[in-house]
């Protein structure tokens, strides 16, 4: 059976550079934090998943 991790970007992989209300728009890929990118690899890489991206 296929590992599948269900991931929601905004405020997971932008959780910092949001703004007061957490709305900050991240469609251009400008404020997505680096390390979070980097440790949600590590993840991937070690349970072998695979990601289903959800962003409202």
């Amino acid at each position: 059976m296929s590992k599948v991790l269900f991931l929601d970007i905004d405020g997971v992989l932008n959780s910092n550079l949001g703004n007061d209300s957490h709305q900050t728009e991240i469609s251009d890929g400008t404020l997505i934090d680096e390390e979070k990118v980097k440790l949600l690899a590590l993840l991937i890489r070690e349970t072998d998943s695979e990601i289903i991206l959800h962003s409202g």
